[in-house]
């Protein structure tokens, strides 16, 4: 590992603000929409964002509670 000072690094944290479900029978929804956060837009699909994401060295990912990322 070499460190470069010159670099610089962000994360971010982009919280979903929804008020609490019950999700009964249908248990497992609400993850599967917040993994759909990183899977493609009306505009790019799931491979454009892992390129431009890989291009500048970053990492994201989405879970039910929003979306995180490192770069």
């Amino acid at each position: 590992m070499v460190e470069n000072h010159k670099l610089p690094s962000v994360s971010f944290r982009i919280t979903a603000d929804y008020d609490p479900v019950l999700e009964k029978d249908a248990i497992g929804y609400v993850d599967m929409m917040g993994e759909l956060l990183s899977k493609g837009t009306k505009t790019r699909t799931k491979a454009q964002l892992d390129e431009e994401i890989d291009f500048i060295g970053a990492s994201l990912s989405s879970n039910s509670n929003g979306v995180s990322g490192l770069a």
